[in-house]
């Protein structure tokens, strides 16, 4: 009988060493899927359970210490699921902007004019493309224009459902949630703000006496310098103030409630008129004059807080892009005024057309056709 016991073990034994081999075999010769992948870094796994053996109870510190050694951007296997890490964003924002500037720095050269919407929609696709797929999805100037379209016309299109809802029937379709209002935050704030200093001169000479203060003569604005950037900052609040990208933000009361006095019925539809808000002239002083000044001073920054300055939506329900959007704008918008001067196409003297285009998205009705002229080559720094 002992015998007999040991043969079935060492037969039980050979079939799973024969199956362990063969699925080695197979693992090992497998030809990928898509052999031209460019895959991010991964550390070294053994076959069928991938990265699993890696992974540890405490998950926030066990991702942090494989980022901290492997990088920023990391492949995981996790058995035959693949996993992307993402550690930070500021590297391929980095990458972004030296592409853009670059891009400039050569139209400069050839005195080129610039379409700065066009150019500046490259830079946020392109940013968001990469942190997402780690890929650029925007080369060329037609690209970037009929992406332009296509985000407009989602804003718009979303905004007129958020509106419909109000109508019965397509209530059910929970159309609030597809409102993407945020989308082209960053690319079309830019060019609003761009507009609004080449219009006021003497607001980018300050701008840039600062910037120069901080940063110094010999290297580019790094993410580090923003902090100390406080006439930078206000900049970026009073474009967003005067020029939101969704002037109407979309609500429903979830119940009951009181608002000014009045009942408002539970799932009644809202909306908040920002337009409004943040150019009432009981909240802001001069309320339509583009002065950065306002958000230097403690008793405005404080109206942030009061719901009077709602660029990005507010509360649980804020945009969530909004951090992304603003690191953006501000390391963007700053080199753009440390490393050229604009001149307005149209000729010296002229005034930039400030009317948006009509829609659900605030938008610039006109082009933003400049040349960039060089005063600090921001990519041989």
């Amino acid at each position: 009988m002992a015998i007999i016991g040991d043969i079935q073990f060492f037969f039980i034994l050979v079939f799973f060493a024969w199956l362990l081999t063969r699925l080695l075999l197979q693992h090992l010769f497998k030809k990928p899927t898509n052999p031209n992948l460019h895959l991010p870094p991964s550390p070294p796994a053994p076959p069928f359970i991938g990265h699993i053996h890696l992974l540890s109870s405490v998950v926030s510190k066990c991702f942090h210490n494989l980022s901290s050694k492997h990088g920023s951007l990391l492949y995981l296997r996790l058995g035959s699921r693949p996993l992307l890490v993402l550690k930070r964003s500021r590297g391929v924002r980095r990458e972004g902007l030296r592409i853009f500037l670059h891009n400039l720095v050569e139209k400069a050269y050839k005195n080129e004019k610039v379409d700065e919407g066009l150019e500046l929609m490259k830079l946020t696709n392109n940013t968001v493309c990469r942190m997402v797929m780690s890929t650029r999805c925007t080369e060329e100037d037609d690209e970037a224009e009929r992406c332009r379209e296509l985000v407009e016309g989602s804003v718009a299109l979303t905004g007129k459902l958020a509106v419909a809802t109000t109508l019965g029937p397509l209530k059910k379709l929970g159309y609030w949630d597809l409102f993407i209002g945020g989308t082209d935050t960053a690319a079309s704030t830019m060019q609003w703000m761009m507009a609004e200093l080449i219009n006021h001169p003497n607001v980018f000479k300050k701008l840039r006496e600062e910037i120069k203060s901080v940063v110094g003569t010999t290297r580019p604005v790094e993410d580090s310098d923003i902090l100390n950037l406080h006439y930078l900052q206000a900049v970026v609040k009073e474009t967003l103030r005067l020029y939101p990208l969704v002037p109407a933000i979309p609500r429903e009361c979830r119940q009951d409630c009181k608002v000014g006095g009045f009942d408002i019925p539970k799932e009644t539809a809202v909306l908040i008129n920002a337009y409004s808000i943040m150019r009432d002239p009981e909240l802001w002083d001069n309320p339509n004059e583009f002065y950065p000044e306002k958000f230097l001073h403690e008793e405005e920054n404080q109206k942030k807080q009061n719901f009077n300055f709602v660029p990005f939506g507010g509360g649980r329900r804020k945009c969530l892009g909004s951090q992304l959007a603003l690191c953006l704008m501000n390391i963007t918008v700053a080199s753009m005024v440390r490393g050229f001067d604009w001149k307005f196409a149209a000729g010296d003297g002229q005034k930039i057309n400030m009317e948006a285009k009509a829609g659900m998205a605030m938008c610039m009705k006109h082009p933003l056709l400049c040349f960039p002229i060089i005063h600090f080559n921001p990519v041989s720094a």
